[in-house]
Order: structure tokens, then sequence, then C-alpha cells
């Protein structure tokens, strides 16, 4: 009972400064987006609110891998998705300024969904159309010479579920403009704060920023989609606390 009342106030105190941050910092990270090049601007405010929620809340980033970061340059990073904290811990892994694909449901979240959409390109994942048009806007951001990020997976996966089957929209796109794949592994979220609950507890959050996943001539879809499946799921493998089910195959079309 005092384990269940501790992680209760716990969570009531990270949830308070996350709305407290965000409001505190919303014109700064809202405004500049009405000006040229105020994106820039903007994604380096939210890195500092994730900061400020690190500090206050116990909750910390590790990162491995920073040299696989692209630089600035146009790129396509993929990440395992199992816990809401995953959405903070993006801007805290990659300094550089990126666009994220996200969910629809999000957009609607009052305050948080203004700031966020600069940053996003929403999708209804159970609208075709609306499927089709966001990879076309993903697309488009990307030629433009902004980094994009994608969670392969659609959705949160249950601890000890494994990756969920990927999705074809982020390797087709890799395809299409020969731009190679850099996956991020997220280790720990799930444990912290599993799906199914907005409880967190403390602890350390480790993402790995992988290489870029070479596309080769041969390359179809599913080839492409399985080597980097298979790169996220043997660093996933790692993990002492990922205990995957036997191995899935995953073959699923957008």
């Amino acid at each position: 009972m005092l384990k269940k009342f501790i992680h209760i106030l716990y969570s009531t105190w990270v949830g308070f400064w996350f709305i407290a941050l965000m409001l505190l910092l919303s014109p700064f990270i809202g405004l500049p987006l009405f000006f040229k090049n105020g994106f820039k601007w903007s994604y380096h405010v939210m890195r500092v609110w994730v900061k400020m929620l690190v500090l206050l809340t116990g909750i910390r980033f590790r990162v491995k891998g920073k040299e696989h970061l692209a630089g600035g340059k146009p790129c396509i990073y993929v990440i395992n998705h199992t816990s809401y904290l995953d959405a903070p811990a993006i801007p805290a892994i990659i300094p550089e300024p990126l666009k994220a694909l996200g969910k629809i449901e999000l957009s609607r979240v009052p305050v948080f969904g203004q700031l966020v959409s600069g940053f996003a390109v929403w999708v209804d994942r159970k609208d075709a159309e609306s499927r089709k048009k966001s990879m076309e806007d993903i697309r488009k951001v990307l030629l433009d010479g902004t980094p994009i990020i994608i969670a392969p997976e659609g959705t949160r996966s249950y601890p000890g579920q494994g990756l969920l089957p990927f999705k074809d929209g982020a390797f087709r796109l890799a395809l299409e403009t020969r731009t190679p794949i850099r996956p991020v592994i997220i280790h720990g979220a799930s444990k912290l704060m599993p799906r199914g609950t907005f409880l967190v507890w403390p602890g350390k959050l480790e993402a790995e920023i992988l290489p870029p996943v070479p596309i080769h001539d041969s390359d179809d879809l599913l080839d492409y989609k399985e080597r980097v499946r298979n790169t996220m799921e043997a660093c996933l493998l790692r993990d002492t606390h990922y205990h995957p089910p036997h191995l899935q195959r995953f073959s699923e079309v957008q």
C-alpha cells in the first residue's frame, strides 16, 4: 500500500512539472514557429523543457552512439516504441532539429497538441487517405533537408512482447529517396512507464543510436525492412530486461 501511494505521489509530481514547464515555455516554443528558421529555435527550447524535467524528476537519459547522428543532414531515424516516455526522449537523444510522424490523437491534447504540431506530421492510422498524405508530407520534409523520425511499429508494445510488425512507410521512403535508415533503440522506458498506465517511476533510460543500415541495389521493400528489424532486434537482445517471444515474422503492408 505504501509503495502504491509513493508511486502515485511521484507520478503526480512528474505530471505537475511536465504541465508547469510546458505552460512556462510554450510562448518560447510556439511563437518562433511563425518566423523563418524559427523551427530550430523552438526545437532547442523543447530540449530545454526536457532537460529541466530531468533535473526535477530524476528520470535520466544516457545516449550511446552519438557519432552516428546525421549532423543535420537529411536522415530517417526509426525508433522502437514501448512507452509514453519515448516522446520526450527524442529531443533529449537527438540534438538536431527534426520532425516526427505522430498519431493524430496526440494533436487533440490541449496545449501539448498545438505545441508539438510544429514538430510533427500527424497521421490517422485507421484512414488510408490520411496514411498516404502523411507519407507524402513527411517525404517533403525530408527532401527539404530536415531529418525525420518514425516509429515503424505504429503503436506502443507491451513489456516482453517484442517488436511489433513494422509498417512499410519508413522503408518505402528510404528506398525511394536512397536515404539509409538510422535505427534508434530505447532501453528501459517500459520498465519506468509501461503501456497501459500513466504511473511512472524514476530511473535511467538508455538510448543507442545505431549506424545507418546501408541500402543495397538489390534491396526490395521486404529485404530492407527485414535487415533494419534484425539490426534493432539484435540490439534489443543485449538488453537484460528484453525477453521477446520466439522470433515472429513481421510482414505487414501499410
